[in-house]
């Protein structure tokens, strides 16, 4: 009876939750981030940090980290989208995925270092919101940048995986590992062992004659 009671109180706090949190449109809830002191950002971005050095920053990676606050201020904001539905929720990922590619456009330097991550975002949000063909297209150019940035062919894994493309993911995943050594890709190529397994049972059993009563 108790914990009846208390799974009713969870799924009404929920509710309130959630009603609450649409009540206030995205973008409003976003403007009250600062980038600045969040913690979902990478160290580049976290400029309040007590050893935060824009100068050491700006030596390490070039002239283009100028225009890194873009993707930063966008960064601490895109936890806020996943409050909202899915079309809203969409609305917010896509005004948000303009942070990493305003870098990604204003940058001169083919071998600027960040790069290869600001690629892997913006493919990490096409796949967010089901844009396959464009995530993929984003992630290869992001691979383009490093051959060894293993997140880039994580997440490529991941999208040939959703689409059933275990040939391209199984492929995508040694081609890595190639590079590098990466236990991510090693667990990925587990799953696509085990999900050609399952399919291949699956259409076998699909296959095979009734047998007769």
């Amino acid at each position: 009876m108790v914990s009846r009671i208390l799974s009713v109180l969870a799924v009404t706090l929920s509710l309130v939750y959630m009603a609450e949190a649409f009540a206030i449109p995205w973008s409003e809830a976003a403007r009250k981030i600062d980038y600045k002191n969040s913690k979902v950002v990478p160290p580049f971005c976290q400029v309040n940090s007590p050893n935060y050095s824009g100068a050491r920053y700006k030596k390490k990676f070039g002239q283009d980290f100028t225009w890194i606050n873009h993707y930063c201020d966008a960064k601490a904001k895109i936890p806020v989208c996943w409050d909202y539905p899915k079309k809203a929720r969409n609305a917010c990922l896509t005004r948000f995925m303009r942070g990493a590619q305003y870098a990604i456009d204003h940058t001169k330097n083919p071998a600027y270092p960040l790069l290869p991550l600001l690629y892997t975002e913006v493919g990490t949000l096409l796949k967010n919101l089901e844009r396959y063909g464009e995530s993929i297209h984003s992630f290869q150019q992001a691979i383009n940048k490093n051959k060894k940035y293993i997140p880039a062919y994580s997440r490529l894994v991941d999208v040939y995986i959703l689409l059933n493309d275990f040939d391209r993911a199984e492929q995508t995943a040694k081609s890595g590992l190639e590079q590098k050594k990466s236990k991510s890709l090693k667990r990925r190529l587990e799953k696509i062992a085990k999900l050609r397994a399952e399919a291949a049972t699956k259409m076998a059993n699909e296959s095979a004659p009734e047998t007769a009563q």
